[in-house]
């Protein structure tokens, strides 16, 4: 603050808004995660049900991914089984793209208005903490 009471001056309103950003990034952080999150489930949901699509269209027993064998299932119609599938797995890649594009918009954003993406602040010490960046070798 300056020396009047209540007078904002320049660098006052430079660390207001770089504060504001840091907080606005930090929940577009966490959104992040959440979204990289529900895409991964995403995925793993679509292995799944390609596993389980796989199994149902040949016995437990008989199951395996060689040619067809007395009436099987062949590689052509397997892949008719999947192919409508591929959207799901489409879709949740590109949720967890967004996600991962998420997180980085909000570090760029802190890094540009000068912030910290790390936690370490200009004058910080390592050794007080033990914190070594490179380790010895």
């Amino acid at each position: 603050m300056s020396d009047e009471e209540g007078a904002l001056t320049e660098d006052d309103i430079t660390d207001l808004n770089r504060m504001s950003v840091e907080r606005g990034a930090a929940f577009v952080r966490m959104a992040g995660s959440v979204v990289v999150g529900i895409g991964i489930v995403g995925v793993l949901a679509w292995m799944w049900t390609a596993v389980r699509i796989q199994q149902e269209a040949t016995p437990a027993e008989a199951l395996n991914f060689s040619l067809p064998s007395h009436g099987g299932v062949s590689w052509i119609d397997r892949i008719d089984l999947l192919s409508p599938y591929v959207s799901s797995l489409v879709v949740a890649a590109a949720v967890t793209a967004f996600g991962f594009l998420l997180r980085l918009l909000a570090d760029f954003l802190v890094d540009r208005v000068g912030g910290t993406t790390t936690g370490f602040e200009a004058g910080d010490s390592l050794d007080d903490d033990g914190v070594e960046l490179l380790p010895d070798v």
